[in-house]
């Protein structure tokens, strides 16, 4: 049952209501209740947030990578995303391709606080089995391979294909020993055209996803971009 001071100050808002012009209402309405629209805005916006997060979460993926302090111009990025969707011939509502751009960005010799949060997703993404490659910078490159998550080429690659880029293979160096873990890319024209970076622009393969199968095809996807 309604107690009296809820029907009273209902009645008084509408009696307040009633002898405003409609312009006044809106105004009315937003003075007094502008944080209550905005809170309802915010909690659809969150919800609409987490169903499209679960819906994508819940298709296969296909292949993933990341590029880390490397610009990617946004005709690239649909060459990488969508175009290997197609070439991979898979099907948008059940599986997807996914591709992301990250900055490990240095401040003070160290990295910065964006710069560590990004650090800990990657590995975090590389140990899930997300990541299938990385497009890196030097320092990129650098990080990464101290953190060991490279695998060495030829578990990713066939020794035909690393014999096509011999000069541009990089040596990573552990406290365990060393091994060809990277290839210099910059020079193919697909990355001359739309991958920007401080110096050069590597690739390498983490090659923990099961899905390494598909890694010489996607080098050879990037080898074939034609303009």
């Amino acid at each position: 049952m309604e107690t009296y001071e809820e029907k009273s100050g209902f009645q008084k808002f509408l009696e307040t209501m009633k002898r405003l012009t409609w312009k006044e209402k809106i105004a009315h309405l937003w003075e007094y209740y502008k944080w209550v629209a905005v809170a309802v805005v915010a909690v659809i916006i969150a919800a609409v947030s987490v169903v499209i997060s679960v819906k994508e979460n819940s298709r296969t993926l296909l292949y993933g990578g990341v590029s880390v302090n490397v610009s990617v111009a946004e005709e690239a990025n649909a060459y990488i995303s969508d175009g290997w969707m197609d070439q991979l011939q898979g099907n948008e509502k059940k599986e997807r391709v996914d591709f992301s751009e990250m900055l490990l960005n240095m401040k003070a010799n160290t990295l910065s606080d964006i710069g560590m949060a990004n650090a800990e997703k990657l590995l975090t993404m590389v140990e899930g089995g997300e990541l299938d490659y990385l497009l890196m910078d030097a320092y990129a490159l650098s990080y990464c391979g101290s953190n060991g998550i490279f695998a060495p080429l030829e578990k990713a690659l066939s020794e035909q294909t690393i014999a096509k880029f011999e000069e541009k293979i990089v040596t990573i160096e552990t406290d365990e020993g060393t091994y060809r873990g990277a290839i210099d890319i910059s020079d193919l024209p697909f990355v001359k055209k739309y991958l920007t970076s401080k110096d050069k622009v590597y690739i390498a393969f983490p090659g923990n996803t099961g899905r390494e199968a598909k890694n010489e095809a996607f080098l050879q996807y990037l080898m074939d971009w034609t303009e």
